[in-house]
């Protein structure tokens, strides 16, 4: 039996796997790639991550809109202020380690030949009408008639001559 004092040598294999940090993942709720969007379209977003979800960031075209820190993640972006055509919408979450993930789609901006002005497909009633295009056209046609309506009255009045008016 060894005493107390005694010393035992040998070696021992210690083997262990360090794991890099996992990026979150993201995506689209309410969102399809290659959608027709007009008025003002709701983009949300659902982010998750084996630790945290710091943040998610909304995308048009490149340029950052919006910031979420906290679920759900939504933005609210009005299409009315973008050109009529393609345009690509990206989300980026990150999380508490610095990693980060996207989704990105293209979607299609239609608000002049939108069946039902500010709707967008498949949205139904959660999306609000485009009211105002409504409002410029009828002025407008108003501004259009006046001046015809003057030009004529114009013409009448200088149309006789001095001495065939009294």
């Amino acid at each position: 039996m060894p005493s107390a004092t005694e010393q035992k040598t040998g070696t021992a294999n210690i083997s262990y796997t360090i794991r890099p940090p996992i990026p979150p993942e993201v995506s689209f709720t309410t969102l399809t790639n290659n959608a027709t969007v007009s008025g003002t379209k709701a983009i949300s977003a659902n982010a998750t991550d084996d630790k945290s979800v710091n943040r998610v960031e909304f995308y048009i075209d490149g340029v950052k809109k919006h910031t979420d820190y906290g679920a759900p993640y939504t933005w609210s972006w009005d299409t009315t202020s973008y050109s009529e055509g393609t345009h690509t919408v990206k989300v980026v979450a990150y999380d508490g380690d610095g990693k980060s993930s996207y989704q990105q789609y293209s979607v299609n901006v239609n608000n002049l030949g939108s069946s039902s002005p500010g709707i967008s497909e498949g949205e139904g009633e959660d999306a609000a009408p485009n009211e105002g295009r409504l409002i410029i056209y009828v002025v407008v046609g108003v501004v259009i008639v006046i001046v015809v309506v003057l030009v004529s009255i114009f013409k009448i009045s200088r149309g006789k001559p001095e001495e065939a008016r009294g």
